[in-house]
């Protein structure tokens, strides 16, 4: 293979193993950029607000990427901070690729199950061609983004949309669910204290899928997805939030927790459980991390 990738937003949780996953393939090429510092590793990478469309039609007309993934993006802020980060960051880059002759990159997006937001009491997995009814903020924003991704496709760009349910493994960020839980357990772990945790409504059920195993099918929809579609990047099994944070618990070695959960904040979503029927079929993707172990080396990577 003689490819080169460009990844917006190399420094950041899922752009990180990203990186390199690509950079383990033979003949490839990895660029990075972001407004992060350079992580480690020997990747090519600037640091470049994507906000400025001028400094990345320079990399693009320079460098030229036969692949695009548009990782770059945030889930907190005020309304106007989320849809420059998420949508009028992929604005530019589409109009940056646009403002190059004979110029036609395949671009992956990834977008988030929050775009799906209440379908409720279907009790089975949701798949691609599902109504969207975000439930949030982000889940709107998200929405957007995705739209925006495919006016572009209309206009004959090369575009792919990745759509990310729960995410866990080695470097999950404290914003989320998961990471929420470790950063707890872990100060739990240090503490001589009783041990008490408190949490919101564990109600939810929830597809969770290690950060390995989504950036592998990011690398698989680069190559073989098809332009203009929309593909789940899940698991297809649902846990209870509940019985994930009991799996957590145990996998910490620790005894005595006494878990305080509010059961009055309802969460927004009950069933968030995708169906990857499409993405297998199209690419022969296969999830290689079990929940279980995923939560050990989640655990074990911030015990480092």
């Amino acid at each position: 293979m003689n490819k080169k990738f460009l990844v917006t937003g190399a420094s950041g949780f899922i752009g990180k193993p990203l990186v390199s996953c690509l950079s383990q393939m033979p003949g490839v090429t990895v660029l990075g950029v972001g407004r992060s510092s350079k992580p480690s590793g020997h990747l090519r990478y600037q640091r470049v607000d994507l906000s400025d469309p001028g400094k990345l039609k320079a990399i693009l007309k320079k460098e030229r990427p036969d692949c695009i993934f548009h990782l770059a993006g945030g889930r907190s802020g005020e309304i106007l901070q989320m849809v420059n980060d998420n949508v009028s960051t992929t604005v530019n880059v589409f109009e940056a690729i646009r403002s190059l002759k004979d110029y036609h990159p395949r671009v992956v997006i990834t977008g988030s199950a929050a775009e799906y937001g209440k379908i409720t009491g279907r009790k089975r997995p949701v798949h691609e061609n599902a109504p969207t009814h975000p439930a949030g903020l982000y889940g709107w924003v998200k929405l957007l983004q995705t739209r925006t991704a495919l006016h572009y496709a209309g206009l004959g760009e090369d575009v792919v949309i990745a759509r990310l349910f729960n995410i866990l493994g080695p470097g999950i960020q404290e914003d989320m669910a998961a990471g929420q839980f470790v950063k707890e357990l872990l100060h739990l772990e240090k503490s001589s204290r009783p041990k008490f945790l408190n949490v919101s409504n564990l109600e939810g059920m929830r597809d969770f899928l290690d950060i390995r195993d989504i950036c592998e099918a990011l690398v698989i929809l680069s190559l073989k997805g098809k332009k203009g579609e929309i593909y789940n990047i899940c698991s297809q099994k649902g846990v209870i939030m509940r019985e994930f944070l009991n799996m957590m618990i145990t996998a910490s070695g620790q005894r005595g927790i006494k878990v305080k959960e509010n059961r009055k904040n309802k969460p927004g979503v009950i069933y968030a459980v995708g169906s990857s029927a499409k993405l297998r079929q199209i690419t022969g993707w296969k999830a290689k991390y079990s929940l279980s172990q995923s939560i050990l080396d989640t655990l074990a990577f911030y015990r480092l």
